[in-house]
Parts: C-alpha cells; sequence; structure tokens
C-alpha cells in the first residue's frame, strides 16, 4: 500500500471519532456565527451562552445540577471532568444532542415543542432536554477495568467508551425512560401518543424484530429506536428491577469490543440473551395493549389519496381543503381537495405552516437554513397573478394565520424562549399583540370570523395544555379548559364552535366544545391518534390519522357526536412544580474562549506496512465546546525510507479551511534496458474561505481559495536532477446550489447545482503561469415513485502553461475540492487517459431504489440499510488548443449498497462497472468504492 492507504486509514480514524457527535441522531452543527457568548461554571457542569442569556443559563445549571443528584445513584459514576453545556436559540426546532467525544457536550435548543406528537408532555422543556441528554452522557461515560486503563494511555479515543458502541435502542431507550415521571405525569413514556404508538405496532401485526430495531434507518415508525427502546428499557426494569439493568450497564462498561459481548452480559445478568428477552417483551406488549377499540367505529370515513407517511400541512379555506403533500419520494406539492378529486396547484419548498385567504392568496412559514448555521422560519405570500412575495426576514414566524379582512396576518413565533404573537401587514411591518411570560408555550391558534378573537392550544408554566381564548382587540386570554388532558390545534367552525384534538381517552381524537353551554362531542375514534382537524363546511371533516404505516388523510362527510359530555368531566389540573433550588455562588460570568476546550483529548496509534512502507505514527482530533472550531492532526514515519508524512485539517464554521498535506509517491522509470526507482514528496496547501458573499436565500456563493502544491523529486539515481515543480492557484468560485433531498430517493431527489471557477498562477510565483477558468452544471429530476434522472455538463480551459487537464477513471480524490481541481472522471477508460487545456466531460444517470433492507445481523455490528442502483451513460475529452478533440464514450451500471457498521455508521458500499466504448482506449473496470456517513 502506498501514501493513499494511510489517507483512507486516517480519514476512517476521523469517522468513527465524528460519529459520536451525536447520541440523539441529531445534526451536531456548530453555532450560528457571530454572538458574544459567555461562560459559566458549577460544580459539574460549564455553561455557554449567548449575552442574555444569562437568567436562563443560570436556570440550566440548577436543572443540570439537580439531574446529576438523582442520576448519579443509578449509574454509579459521572463525568470526571466538567460537563459542557452550550444553550442555542438558532433553530426554530425542538431538539438537542449529547456527546462524550472527545469530551462530555450537551446542546440544548430552546424552542419549546407545541404540537400533539411525543415531545409535547413536559413540565418544562429544559428540564425534560437536559435530563434526557444528560442521561445519555452518564451512560456513555461509564467505564472500567481494561477500559479505564485504556483512557489513561490514550486518552477518550471513542473505540475505549463502550456504550458509545451500543445499539441505539438502548441508548435513546435509556434516555427516554429516565426522562419521564410516572409521579408527575410527564415524559414520552407518560404520553399518550406514545402509547398510541405502541398500541398500533403490537395491534395491526407491525411488530418490529430486534433486527430491524437495531438499524432504526427511514422505515416507519420513524422514531423506533425511541420507541420500542424506552419501552424495552421499561420492561427489563419492571421485570428484573434498576439493580439489574444498572449491573448490566456496568459489566457492559468494561468491554474493550462492546459489539461481541451484549448477548453474553445480558445471559450473566438477566439469565437470557436479548433474542429471548426481545420475544418476553413482545409478549409483554400484547398483553398490555391487546384491547382497543375499533378504529372508526360508528363512524362514516373515508380514507383520501395524501402524500402518505408524514404529517402534512393542511389548511381550511370556506368549503375547500387544502394539503401539502410530502411523500419522500416526490417534490412538496399544495393541492385542493374537491368532490372529483385532489386539483394540484404548485410545487412548494419546505414549510411548517399555511393559510389560504377568501381571494385565493397564500400565506405560509417557509423553514429557511441559512448558510450561517441558522434555522429559522419566515413567511411568504402567493398572489396568483403575482407570484410570490416575501415579508419577513430571520423573523422566526412559524405559524400564521390571515385576518378575516385579508389585509393583514397573525403570526407566532418563540424567540428567546419566549412566545409571542404579531400582526404582520401585507408590507411586512410589524406589531406585537402577546408575549408570554417565561414558562408559556403558545401552540397552534386560528381566529374567527369577525376578526375579534383567537383560540390557541397554551401551556402555561407549571401546567399542561389548555385552550384559551384571546380577545384581539384588549390581547386578554380567558381560559377555555382547565384539564390535566392535552387540547391543542384548534379551530372556529362557522357556527362559532371550537373543532380541535385531544387525548380525553387516551388517544388523540377530534372534539368539537360549544363555548356558550361547554359542552362537548367526540368526532372521531382513532387508535392511533387524530390531528390537525379541520372543517370544510359542506365538504365535512378532515384530520390526519396516525396510523402503523404513516399518517393517512381522512375525511368524515357527515360528522356526527359518537359521544357528548359536559366539559366539567375533563376538568382538572395538570401541576408539574419546578423541583430544582437556583445554585448560589456559581463562579463568576466571563468571555467565551475555544482556547479553554480546543486542545486534544486522545491520541491513537497508526501503523501501516505494504511493499514499498512500514509507517508508524499517530493521529488526533479536537474541537471547542460550540463546534465552531475543529481540527484532525496525523503524522507518521516511514521506517523503511526515512520519511514523514503526514496531514492537518482545520475548519472554522463553514466558512474557512485550512488542509495541509505531505506525503510520498513511489514509482519506477525504465531507462534503456535498466529501471529506476524514485520517490516524489507530495505536498499540498490548501486555504479556502467559503461564503464570503451570500444571495437568493444562500443558495448563491462566491468563495475564495489558495492552493499551493509542490512535487519533489526527493530519492532518484544520479542520472536524474533533483527537480521540483511547485504550483501556487489563487482563485474565486461562484456556486448555486438549490437541491432537495427525499427521504425514500437515493441521492439527491431534485434540484439543480452550478459552479464557475476562476484561477490564476499569476498571483503568486508558481512554476505554471496563467489562468484557469472551469464550470459544471447539475440537473436532477425526480421521476415518479424513488428514482431520479441526472444530467451533468463540465468543461475548462487552462493557458498553455497552466498545469493541464486529466481525464479518465471511476474516482480521482478530486471530486470533494473546489479549487486546484485538473482531473475528471471517464468511467471505462485509465486514468489520465487524455490530458490537454481543454476538457468537457457530460454524464447522463438514471437512478432508483431496488431494496429497502434495513436490517441487522442480530446484535453482530453488521447491517443493511437501502439497496439502489444506477444506469450511467459517460462521455468527455482532454485535448490541447489547436488540436483534433477525439470524443471518448463509456457507460456502465453501479450498485449503491449501505452497509451500517457497529450499529451507527452507514458505509455506502459502490460497486461499479464501466466499459469504454472506444475500440483503442477503452478497458472494461471493475470498481468499488467505500464512504462513511452518520
Amino acid at each position: 500500500m502506498g501514501h493513499n492507504s494511510l489517507k483512507g486509514c486516517f480519514g476512517i480514524c476521523l469517522v468513527i471519532l465524528f460519529f459520536s457527535l451525536s447520541a440523539s441522531r441529531a445534526d451536531a452543527l456548530s453555532v450560528a456565527w457571530g454572538g458574544d457568548w459567555k461562560t459559566l461554571k458549577s460544580e459539574h457542569f460549564e455553561i455557554h451562552f449567548e449575552d442574555g442569556f444569562q437568567e436562563m443559563a443560570r436556570r440550566c445549571l440548577a436543572i443540570a445540577e439537580g439531574v446529576h443528584l438523582e442520576l448519579l445513584p443509578f449509574f454509579g459514576s459521572g463525568p470526571v471532568k466538567r460537563t459542557h453545556i452550550v444553550l442555542s436559540d438558532d433553530t426554530d426546532f425542538s431538539n438537542g444532542w449529547a456527546t462524550v467525544l472527545p469530551y462530555g457536550r450537551i446542546r440544548l435548543f430552546v424552542a419549546a415543542p407545541s404540537d400533539p406528537g411525543s415531545l409535547e408532555s413536559y413540565d418544562e422543556w429544559l428540564h425534560l432536554l437536559i435530563r434526557h441528554e444528560y442521561v445519555h452522557i452518564l451512560h456513555m461515560e461509564m467505564g472500567r477495568g481494561a477500559v479505564n486503563a485504556g483512557r489513561k494511555i490514550f486518552g477518550r479515543f471513542p473505540l475505549l467508551f463502550p456504550h458509545v458502541l451500543t445499539p441505539v435502542f438502548l441508548l435513546e431507550g435509556m434516555a427516554v425512560y429516565f426522562e419521564s415521571d410516572a409521579v408527575a405525569g410527564y415524559g414520552r413514556l407518560q404520553g399518550s401518543h406514545y402509547a398510541a404508538q405502541m398500541a398500533l405496532e403490537v395491534r395491526n401485526g407491525n411488530w418490529k424484530d430486534l433486527q430491524e430495531v437495531v438499524v432504526p434507518l427511514r422505515n416507519w415508525p420513524i422514531n423506533k429506536a425511541y420507541l420500542y427502546g424506552a419501552f424495552f428499557i421499561d420492561y427489563l426494569i419492571s421485570v428484573y428491577g434498576k439493580d439489574a439493568v444498572a449491573e448490566f450497564l456496568y459489566r457492559q462498561s468494561g468491554e474493550l469490543i462492546p459489539f461481541f459481548t451484549l448477548n453474553f452480559q445480558a445471559k450473566r445478568v438477566f439469565g437470557k440473551i436479548f433474542p429471548a428477552l426481545w420475544e418476553d417483551f413482545r409478549l409483554a406488549m400484547e398483553e398490555r395493549f391487546a384491547d382497543g377499540h375499533s378504529e372508526g367505529e360508528g363512524m362514516e370515513e373515508r380514507m383520501l389519496p395524501s402524500g402518505n407517511f408524514f404529517h402534512q400541512v393542511t389548511a381550511v379555506a370556506g368549503d375547500d381543503f387544502f394539503l401539502v403533500e410530502d411523500s419522500g419520494k416526490d417534490r412538496r406539492r399544495l393541492f385542493r381537495y374537491t368532490e372529483k378529486g385532489r386539483e394540484p396547484i404548485m410545487a412548494l419548498r419546505p414549510l411548517s405552516d399555511m393559510d389560504v385567504a377568501e381571494d385565493g392568496r397564500l400565506a405560509v412559514s417557509r423553514i429557511l437554513r441559512s448558510v450561517d448555521g441558522r434555522v429559522f422560519h419566515d413567511i411568504f405570500i402567493h398572489m396568483p397573478e403575482v407570484g410570490w412575495k416575501r415579508l419577513t426576514r430571520n423573523q422566526r414566524f412559524s405559524r400564521v394565520r390571515w385576518m378575516p379582512s385579508g389585509e393583514s396576518l397573525l403570526v407566532s413565533r418563540q424567540q428567546a424562549g419566549l412566545s409571542e404573537l404579531y400582526f404582520l401587514d401585507m408590507e411586512g411591518s410589524m406589531r406585537l399583540l402577546w408575549r408570554g411570560s417565561e414558562g408559556d408555550v403558545l401552540g397552534a391558534f386560528d381566529v374567527d370570523a369577525a376578526g375579534e378573537r383567537l383560540v390557541a392550544g397554551l401551556k402555561r408554566a407549571g401546567q399542561g395544555w389548555n385552550l384559551e381564548i384571546m380577545d384581539l382587540a384588549t390581547g386578554g386570554w380567558s381560559g377555555l379548559t382547565s384539564t390535566p388532558f392535552m387540547e391543542n390545534q384548534p379551530s372556529f367552525m362557522p357556527d362559532g364552535r371550537i373543532l380541535f384534538s385531544a387525548d380525553y381517552d387516551g388517544v388523540y381524537n377530534v372534539y368539537v366544545m360549544d363555548t356558550e353551554t361547554g359542552m362537548l362531542e367526540q368526532w372521531t375514534r382513532s387508535s392511533g391518534g387524530a390531528f390537525s382537524p379541520g372543517f370544510a363546511g359542506n365538504k365535512g371533516l378532515y384530520y390526519q390519522a396516525y396510523t402503523a404505516d404513516g399518517f393517512r388523510l381522512m375525511r368524515v362527510d357527515h360528522p356526527a357526536a359518537l359521544k357528548a359530555f359536559p366539559k366539567e368531566d375533563v376538568a382538572g389540573e395538570k401541576i408539574s412544580p419546578f423541583l430544582f433550588d437556583a445554585i448560589e455562588n456559581l463562579g463568576s460570568e466571563r468571555k467565551y474562549s475555544p482556547l479553554q476546550s480546543l486542545r486534544p483529548r486522545y491520541w491513537f496509534p497508526v501503523w501501516l506496512s505494504s511493499g514499498e512502507s512500514s509507517q508508524l505514527g499517530f493521529e488526533t482530533h479536537g474541537s471547542d465546546a460550540l463546534d465552531r472550531h475543529s481540527y484532525g492532526l496525523m503524522a507518521a514515519y516511514d521506517m523503511k525510507n526515512d520519511l514523514v508524512n503526514g496531514s492537518l485539517t482545520y475548519a472554522c464554521d463553514n466558512r474557512w479551511l485550512l488542509l495541509l498535506d505531505r506525503s510520498h509517491r513511489f514509482g519506477e522509470v525504465r531507462v534503456g534496458e535498466v529501471f529506476w526507482d524514485y520517490t516524489i514528496r507530495e505536498d499540498r496547501v490548501t486555504l479556502q474561505r467559503n461564503h464570503l458573499l451570500n444571495f437568493f436565500e444562500d443558495r448563491l456563493a462566491l468563495h475564495g481559495g489558495l492552493v499551493h502544491e509542490r512535487d519533489t523529486l526527493v530519492d532518484a539515481p544520479s542520472v536524474f536532477s533533483r527537480v521540483s515543480m511547485e504550483s501556487n492557484l489563487a482563485g474565486m468560485a461562484l456556486t448555486f446550489r438549490d437541491e432537495e433531498h427525499y427521504i425514500h430517493v437515493p441521492g439527491i431527489g431534485w434540484g439543480f447545482y452550478g459552479e464557475l471557477i476562476a484561477e490564476s498562477n499569476e498571483i503568486l510565483d508558481s512554476d505554471y503561469k496563467g489562468a484557469v477558468v472551469q464550470g459544471a452544471i447539475r440537473k436532477i429530476w425526480n421521476l415518479p415513485g424513488p428514482r431520479t434522472l441526472g444530467v451533468r455538463l463540465a468543461g475548462g480551459y487552462a493557458d498553455q502553461e497552466a498545469k493541464p487537464f486529466r481525464i479518465g477513471g471511476t474516482r480521482t480524490g478530486e471530486e470533494m475540492r473546489l479549487f486546484g481541481r485538473n482531473e475528471a472522471v471517464l468511467r471505462g477508460y485509465p486514468r489520465s487517459v487524455q490530458t490537454g487545456n481543454i476538457y468537457a466531460a457530460q454524464r447522463l444517470s438514471l437512478t432508483s431504489m431496488l431494496f429497502r433492507v434495513e436490517r441487522n445481523w442480530s446484535l453482530m455490528p453488521f447491517g443493511l440499510g437501502d439497496i439502489s442502483g444506477s444506469i450511467h451513460v459517460d462521455s468527455g475529452s482532454a485535448w490541447d488548443e489547436g488540436r483534433a478533440m477525439r470524443q471518448l464514450t463509456g457507460a456502465g451500471l453501479e450498485l449503491h449498497v449501505e452497509l451500517v457498521l457497529g450499529y451507527h455508521f452507514t458505509a455506502p458500499l459502490v460497486l461499479g462497472y464501466a466499459r469504454g466504448l472506444d475500440k483503442d482506449l477503452g478497458e472494461d473496470q471493475f470498481y468499488t468504492a467505500l464512504g462513511f456517513s452518520f
């Protein structure tokens, strides 16, 4: 093996390290650019937050210290060093993640859940979130015996954390179990939605076996690692006790190869291996959830064609019902439902809410992902004769309703942990209507036909979800319900009654309330849950039913009361008092410094041997608490050739990138009848500044870069002069990216990408001269079902004294670079089959999903996800200016197999065949490639 093998090994090591950045499987991105960040410390935690969040940070420390005291007895030990908490308000979604690598870190997203689902059952969002994520920290930190001895030598190397390398359903199941409180009645195991989900899994014959739950990728239910994991841990504790589960964790925490000891340790502690425990668990769930009412009993409902799988965004305007179909296979599309069926209206970008005015104008809350790391919502309106108009920028309004006059909108958001309501006019001017107190969370809302009242689902601090009415003239609230149940997603019916979803019978169903009499009517009887109800006048009731196969759109033409009762029958209070006292005598607040957490926390040896070299070295990695700065370092000494190889990668946000690499290439040259060995040292430095300027919702971006390359002949016989060639390119690149990914479509599901790159050898001293200009465009069409058609066109021109282009081969190693590229792929031909100062390449490909396996091999660390295939035709040529172009064409097949290794890593394996159609230069190529993602 040559130098490329060392690079590959280093890449694999970094993948193993990076996977653990998100124990909760969330996006482990750095915090958004900018901000004045501060730091506070308590006994066991260090919290980082933006200026202005001081009180929330102190509250988080109080919660975290209280949770630490509660959970420590079960896990037996805690982190030796303080756990870092990052308090983030740069996304509108409710989430968090935790990792112990390279040190203990928790990321908290401030925005609280506000819709029925699984997360709405909480006393206080930050308490639930900290509790869940800190369970991950305590769980994954566990170590004993040889594991702890290894940590003393190598530091926090990923393979020395056995519970990091454990199936996701055990990690998430433990966290969901401990986030839930049966006495206070909060947490997912105490909510109605989890119970309904598990009941459907049992009753409808969709029970997932152990091999399916170990690989929780894309099959329904999407949250199966959490769902099955939580009930499984609950089952183990109820049958064997907490001490037994704690003992299993303790024993497993000393295993250096934990993948192969799970069954052994389970047998020792529980008396059974995991497959037998899973069968007992299935029987227990069948006994627990066997009874239940029949779906739709007493109703005349029908299922309508709609985007299956996901919960869809809907709206009602008079007698018209609208739905945004998001099937996970095709572009999101707005449909209007009529008596004749459904009428397609337009394609839409990702959105969270919408409303339709009487004149047909559409108001939507769109999800916008900025290059600075923020994920915010903004309001757009669509006018049939004009098109789209953006009303807000970075204002975070995630819900929208037209006022009856059609002259303004009512919009809501969460910002800095506070819920707010605003009036928004057609010019984008905003007027604050209401701002909640700390702990108040506003859910879905609606405005009555007169524009005088608003009804909303509202969670007050220390209470559950109830319905409240606001007088829009005064901004004053009045309670409509006061119950221990979850009531949300309300809307006004034409006769003034309130339509909403609630879990009065333990499952979310649709109810109607007469606000004058206080009488309630139940309109649906769903076994999985009825959500987002909408009454479309003469067209009846629409709602979305959670089923064992996904969400389905249902319609009841003539809804009638299945049951009627006064609201006093469900009255009561759900009080969740905050239990942890504020911390006194915290350390003084200081300005955040990345240097405090950036040092490397581990090292690990790297050894590679081949006929050409024998290399021994080490690798390490580091990142700061905000994940804004990260680096990877590898250094190796080639003992056979007395050479040093190494690489350093440093990234700051997604703006700055620095790559330094030194490697050696060995070869042989023939001079006459004599073969001479030679060694070339390859040095490469890349400095890249991304996103100098951004336009069009950050889809168009300008980047800059410097690339230094130097090839030096360091070992050659005396017949050669010791020469080197140096290239110093400075360039600018313009990129445009507008692409979408769909859960059921391999690769990119739809979109366009284009790039134009201009580089020069004249700005810095270089052995090459002149300019290099190249560009590419890629268009992906979404075909019916899980398949796509793609076209790629690329070309370039280099001055005669610049480094020439090379074309050929199945991969070049330059595919991910933006600057310094001079090779192009042409499958079916050897690498560098043609060279020249001009090149052109074309590609046509058809890609389709073939199989979705999504199963693991028992508890072994090997599984399969999706298997897809593609057919491609490539053509291209490289030639010198003034000479004739010889076009080369090849065709082939690729099979893409998604391997799942170690429960967490997805490793796309490509098996390809290509044939060059040129009878002189073409060849048959069989090739493989293996990548990693997580």
